[in-house]
């Protein structure tokens, strides 16, 4: 696990942990608020008519969800990344980082190419001002304006299991 802060974002990156299992452990991360989901297993998520009759919608590639009220309503598989705001808001289809090779937070100094990628990710979190945003690819991401739901996330950590 690493953590730091960039301005008003906290942020936590996980070697080997799942992005449903984070928002089940700290349900506050998105219950109550709007996901919009910019890449689901490296692609657009595409709303079931379920889904649909139940308040997503699909516009030019983001699926936008209705008011969650439990982490269970939210898709999730691999090379996943959501943007979580306390009202409904519409957002231009942002660059999707977690879909680049070994995106993290912090990077060595050898990883030049990667640093173009890290100051973009910045500069967009800083246009959109979400409240929290998650991605699972190699590594599960959390970033947050919220410093409670950062606390609760270091605390999760502490009561995983040990990895084998």
């Amino acid at each position: 696990m690493i953590t730091g802060q960039r301005g008003e974002f906290h942020w936590i990156v996980w070697d080997s942990q799942f992005l449903g299992e984070l928002v089940s452990a700290v349900p506050g991360i998105v219950a109550g608020k709007f996901v919009i989901v910019t890449s689901f297993d490296s692609g657009p998520f595409i709303p079931s008519d379920e889904l649909k009759n139940r308040g997503w919608i699909l516009k030019s590639g983001l699926a936008y969800s209705p008011r969650v009220t439990s982490p269970d309503e939210l898709p999730s598989n691999q090379f996943d990344e959501w943007y979580v705001f306390a009202s409904r808001r519409e957002i231009s289809p942002p660059e999707v980082f977690i879909n680049y090779d070994g995106f993290r937070l912090r990077y060595y100094a050898a990883d030049i190419t990667l640093h173009g990628y890290l100051e973009r990710f910045w500069l967009q979190m800083e246009r959109l001002q979400p409240e929290s945003y998650l991605a699972e690819g190699e590594s599960l991401i959390f970033v947050t304006r919220d410093a409670d739901l950062y606390e609760l996330a270091l605390e999760w950590k502490f009561r995983l299991p040990e990895q084998p």
